[in-house]
């Protein structure tokens, strides 16, 4: 057998031609196998920029010009902000800084409080300007209409996981879980993350901190439109409307099981029950009017929220901007230089 032959599946004993053909072959079949990695590859990646994962080393001066950068980007109105880290986030250095929680020279300043608790669904109020019927009550009323009535009559609802909170009172993340809830059985509680944030932030500050973890960990800023023919919102709580909605979302089999659950007779009786939920829910308003859902942080759409959730309980989500500390970093990079030229000048 000539040397090499058996790697390409073929016996030395063949012709020239032979082995030419059998040779073209395997190469367009290798060809094939690698073209269907690589696609298989591209598809598994995460909805971000390939040319994002470089790191970037930053001076003392880049950090202070990236810490300016960011205080501004804080300062702009919600909406704003979000279009503009959406843009930022593929700046390597802008990227380089918002990594360097732990890195900046204090330790603590970056830490969030996490904790998980059972919040009652009444303490809660939406942080976002559209809530659909259809994005609340559509999946478990197609998918698992039997949870319907373990929710209308359980003390802590089952929504398949927990929602992102903050200091117990603002909705960050799963806003439609916990208008499931609401709607079904507003005295119960809700499983959540809750970020606990110091200095009694506002809601629009508890969403940019979200929105930058998510920026930090996934390098994109997602967002998902709401089902605005349902929005509970535009209803401007009209109770005919609300009804219409709740009919064309609410299955059979789900209003059977609420009917079990509530211990009514009929379909309508079981419309009009979460009909003065809706409207209960449409008086409460929202935090932010002028918040499309669209803008909202969505931190399970690209990686696990675990990790965006751990970045900030250890502090590594650089949002506060000290200036000493980086006139400190800087005066530190001013004193080594100075001491290296005094080095060179004995030479």
């Amino acid at each position: 057998m000539e040397e090499g032959a058996s790697d390409w599946g073929y016996k030395g004993d063949k012709s020239p031609d032979e082995r030419k053909e059998i040779g073209k072959t395997m190469k367009k079949k290798l060809g094939k196998s690698v073209a269907s990695t690589r696609e298989k590859e591209k598809q598994e990646q995460p909805l971000e920029d390939p040319g994002q994962n470089t790191k970037v080393s930053l001076t003392p001066q880049d950090q202070k010009e990236q810490g300016r950068i960011l205080k501004d980007l804080l300062s702009k109105e919600y909406v704003t902000f979000v279009n503009d880290l959406q843009s930022r986030i593929k700046d390597g250095k802008f990227r380089e800084f918002l990594n360097m929680g732990i890195e900046d020279g204090d330790l603590e300043d970056d830490k969030v409080g996490v904790s998980e608790i059972n919040i009652p669904v009444a303490d809660l109020k939406p942080t976002q300007s559209q809530i659909g019927l259809a994005d609340s009550l559509g999946w478990v009323s197609k998918n698992k209409p039997s949870q319907a009535g373990e929710t209308a009559t359980g003390d802590v609802a089952d929504v398949g996981g927990r929602i992102i909170t903050a200091n117990g009172k603002y909705i960050v993340d799963g806003h439609h879980r916990w208008s499931q809830v609401f709607l079904l059985n507003p005295n119960a509680s809700i499983p959540a993350i809750n970020f606990e944030i110091e200095g009694s932030p506002s809601a629009k500050s508890a969403l940019k901190l979200a929105q930058l973890a998510i920026a930090a960990v996934d390098r994109v800023v997602p967002g998902i439109d709401a089902d605005s023919d349902s929005d509970i919102f535009a209803t401007n709580g009209n109770v005919d409307d609300i009804k219409k909605r709740l009919n064309d979302t609410v299955s059979d089999a789900m209003a059977q099981s609420l009917m079990d659950a509530w211990g009514l007779s009929s379909r309508e009786e079981v419309i009009e029950k979460i009909t003065n939920n809706a409207v209960a829910l449409y008086k409460r308003g929202t935090h932010n009017p002028d918040v499309l859902r669209k803008f909202m942080p969505q931190l399970d759409k690209i990686s696990d929220p675990s990790k965006k959730i751990t970045k900030l309980k250890i502090g590594d989500v650089n949002y506060v901007v000290q200036e000493r500390v980086i006139k400190k970093m800087i005066k530190e990079e001013y004193l080594k230089l100075k001491s290296r030229s005094k080095k060179s000048s004995f030479k």
